[in-house]
């Protein structure tokens, strides 16, 4: 009798229980990309869509350069700071407006007056008591500082230009031939001949663009205000030896951007770069002046933190105003439309990130292969619809492959984040077999089956953690 109570009262619970609905929306399989499965031109695991790469490994000419170059430093040492240096460039936050921070010493100067009595500084015994005064100003900045982000520009020196090669190059490199490969593999005839890389730093997105169009690549234009991360740079690009010709041709260094608008780069790439500018204003004077000098793709790439999302997003947002306005541009890549962000729209405190894995530098310690969340948003200069796969949706989080389904959660056309259950009875064979087959940054192969039933059969999803 106690153990039938006891069903009938889990019965009734699990009735109160809400049960999540996953989407099992119709679409079907891109034909061409049906057709070439069926003609086994190649297996689901390598479908047209696919981003994720293998481990990416720092190149052997530029390990060698930097083992060279390194000499007799303290390599322990300065794999330690840069462990800790990364750790701090990832945490950082934006750093606030001026009224921003205006309003906020407002707020607290009035607690302040509040918790003491008074209404106005005036009152703070007599008129004429600067001492007064000065005290509750000390006590409003320490006040704010304690309660707010403290935001401070980067100084680089020789030595933590060496630190960031080891706490951030292997990470970054691979974040860069990510972006790079996919710009690539669906791209096959852009063929680049100018490199223009703003905040280059020890020049890890050189790197990357020499190894995926160094046949086409002519010239190289690296912009970095401080003037050791330059040098290490070209130290690099030397195999370690200042005595030595540089590896790259036509490698030029600048300090400050260019200021002729004739100036025109087919690859422009702003690669952890835009949480080092002070304010919104010289953000988006940065952006609008390396849009102008775009004659091809415009690369932006932030850590996969919040602060480095809302960095992409508010990018995003400006750049696709100035490509709609001339008509002759669009988003290109991660996002298959133009619409706002679902993420922001539904703000589930979470941001849109992917993954990139990479080998970890086997100087002073051994390989281990690691993952480096970034954010990023790719332009292009011509029209959407030359890209006719422009629509397929986006994985934006870890495939779930379950017993007979998998479940899926993408970002498509229609502006929404919207969760698909891929299974065998619904959906064709190679659908199926690409489904499981696909994770978090690869793009689905498939066509949305339009119809009075969707906006019925759809659903937004939210992560319910941070990725």
């Amino acid at each position: 009798m106690l153990h039938f109570k006891n069903a009938l009262l889990l019965r009734n619970v699990l009735r109160t229980v809400p049960v999540r609905r996953w989407s099992t929306f119709p679409v079907h399989l891109d034909d061409k990309i049906n057709q070439a499965l069926e003609n086994e031109q190649y297996k689901p695991k390598a479908h047209p869509g696919k981003t994720r790469l293998t481990p990416i490994e720092l190149p052997e000419r530029i390990r060698k350069a930097i083992r060279n170059a390194v000499n007799d430093k303290e390599i322990s040492n300065l794999i330690e700071e840069g462990m800790q240096l990364d750790r701090y460039l990832f945490a950082r936050k934006i750093p606030l407006e001026q009224k921003e921070v205006y309003l906020a010493k407002k707020d607290i100067e009035k607690e302040i007056l509040r918790r003491e009595g008074v209404r106005h500084v005036s009152e703070l015994d007599g008129v004429d008591n600067s001492r007064a005064k000065e005290g509750l100003k000390q006590e409003v900045a320490s006040t704010f500082h304690r309660k707010n982000y403290n935001w401070k520009p980067m100084v680089y020196s020789e030595h933590t230009a060496w630190t960031y090669v080891f706490g951030r190059a292997a990470k970054e490199y691979a974040a860069i031939v990510h972006v790079f490969s996919e710009i690539a593999k669906r791209d096959p005839n852009f063929e680049p001949r100018s490199f223009f890389d703003f905040g280059a730093g020890i020049g890890t997105g050189t790197w990357a663009a020499s190894d995926i169009w160094k046949k086409s690549l002519y010239e190289y234009f690296l912009v970095d205000e401080c003037g050791d991360m330059n040098d290490l740079s070209e130290m690099i690009l030397r195999d370690g030896n200042e005595s030595k010709n540089m590896t790259l041709k036509n490698v030029f260094y600048r300090q400050f951007l260019p200021a002729s608008d004739e100036f025109k780069s087919h690859l422009i790439l702003s690669a952890f770069t835009l949480n080092e500018l002070p304010d919104l204003k010289s953000r988006l004077d940065t952006l609008l002046t390396l849009w102008k000098k775009c004659d091809g793709y415009m690369v932006l790439i932030e850590n996969g933190s919040n602060a480095g999302f809302k960095l992409i997003e508010e990018a995003r947002d400006f750049l696709i105003q100035q490509a709609q306005s001339e008509r002759s541009a669009y988003l290109f890549a991660p996002c298959p439309h133009e619409s706002s962000c679902p993420r922001v729209v539904k703000d589930d405190g979470t941001p849109c990130n992917f993954v990139a894995n990479y080998r970890s530098m086997d100087i002073g310690q051994n390989k281990q292969d690691n993952k480096v969340l970034f954010s990023y948003v790719v332009f292009k200069k011509g029209s959407r619809d030359d890209d006719k796969t422009i629509n397929w949706p986006r994985m934006v989080r870890p495939t779930q492959v379950r017993t007979r389904h998998t479940r899926c959660k993408l970002c498509t056309h229609r502006g929404k984040l919207e969760e698909l259950v891929v299974t065998k009875a619904k959906h064709s064979k190679f659908t199926y077999r690409c489904a499981r087959k696909s994770d978090w940054g690869d793009r689905m192969p498939i066509e949305f089956v339009e119809n009075e039933c969707d906006s019925k059969n759809t659903s937004d999803f939210s992560d319910g953690e941070k990725q």
